[in-house]
């Protein structure tokens, strides 16, 4: 099975139809679930989205999308910690 990083931008591409990359971001969705492909990110990222989507009218796109993430058996959710951002800065 495969493996793929996904990041706050492919989520915002997925759910905002005048994205440039909506079609792709489709695309990889399709791809996704019919290859069975795990995906993984990253505790900041969910961060990102809540503010992403915090206007009002968007709120309930954010909040169905984090708890989507966060109960599907194929998204990996990785913490984030100062040792890991210490580790990534250098």
């Amino acid at each position: 099975m495969s493996s793929l990083f996904v990041d706050t931008s492919y989520f915002i591409a997925l759910t905002n139809q005048k994205d440039e990359f909506h079609n792709l971001a489709l695309e990889w969705a399709r791809r996704i679930k019919a290859e069975h492909i795990n995906c993984h990110t990253t505790v900041p990222i969910l961060f990102e989205i809540g503010d992403g989507f915090s206007r009002i009218n968007r709120r309930n796109i954010g909040i169905d999308l984090i708890k989507n993430i966060t109960q599907a058996s194929n998204y990996f959710l990785h913490p984030f910690s100062p040792a890991i951002f210490e580790s990534a800065v250098k």
